[in-house]
């Protein structure tokens, strides 16, 4: 990553939930203790419709990449991959990323 560049970290829910905002804060501080000082970090909770909202937020920042995390639980989980990450892709302006936990790392989205 190049001393200068930033990196927005946001959840999109209705309404935001605590939990929301205690996730975007620990994201948000373990990349800025990865990254270092010469990255700005920045995290925030949005509201409304999770596709449109990133999708904004990117143009607002001039997003060069969006990183999605892939959720699912059923059979075609391997196959597909959700509605709000479809959408992004199709309609964002930047080059999006769609990342999967690792195999036996459970993420607690409670």
């Amino acid at each position: 990553m190049v001393c200068g560049s930033s990196v927005h970290v946001v959840s999109v829910l209705q309404p935001a939930t605590d939990h929301a905002e205690n996730v975007v804060k620990l994201a948000t501080e373990k990349l800025r203790n990865a990254l270092g000082s010469c990255v700005y970090v920045y995290g925030d909770v949005l509201k409304g419709s999770p596709k449109w909202a990133i999708i904004e937020e990117a143009n607002r920042w001039n997003a060069d990449l969006i990183i999605l995390g892939a959720h699912g639980d059923g059979f075609l989980e391997g196959f597909m991959i959700g509605s709000i990450g479809h959408a992004v892709i199709l309609h964002a302006k930047c080059s999006v990323e769609i990342v999967r936990s690792r195999p036996g790392h459970h993420i607690d989205r409670n």
